[in-house]
């Protein structure tokens, strides 16, 4: 029991904080929105020993966006590192839908701009 409560000392389970924040921002050619939101559906969980430094690094790679784009489509993944080497990858999902862009749409843009100003 002495061995397992020191290994438990020791030893501590992090979460990486990228879950459910938004990845703003991102361009859609040919649709009705300019920009969507994306996110990680997943928390990433991992074990650091003796709060040493855990050399994961992550990046984040966004699929070219072309419209349409449905609700909770995959549009990209993020990829986790250590020591430059994949340990593990998350989808990033869409958190807005995307039509196609239609010339009604440009209409009412158009006239957005002229009435607004």
């Amino acid at each position: 029991a002495k061995l397992l409560d020191y290994g438990f000392s020791k030893v501590k389970l992090y979460e990486h904080k990228i879950n459910n924040k938004l990845i703003s921002n991102l361009k859609v050619k040919d649709g009705n929105l300019e920009y969507i939101n994306g996110y990680v559906r997943e928390t990433y969980k991992y074990a650091k020993i003796d709060n040493k430094e855990s050399n994961i690094e992550y990046k984040v790679k966004i699929n070219d966006l072309k419209a349409p784009i449905h609700k909770e489509e995959k549009i990209g993944v993020v990829e986790y590192y250590k020591d430059g080497k994949i340990i593990k990858k998350q989808d990033v999902l869409s958190k807005n839908k995307c039509t196609k862009k239609r010339y009604v749409d440009e209409i009412y843009k158009v006239l957005e701009r002229l009435l607004c100003t």
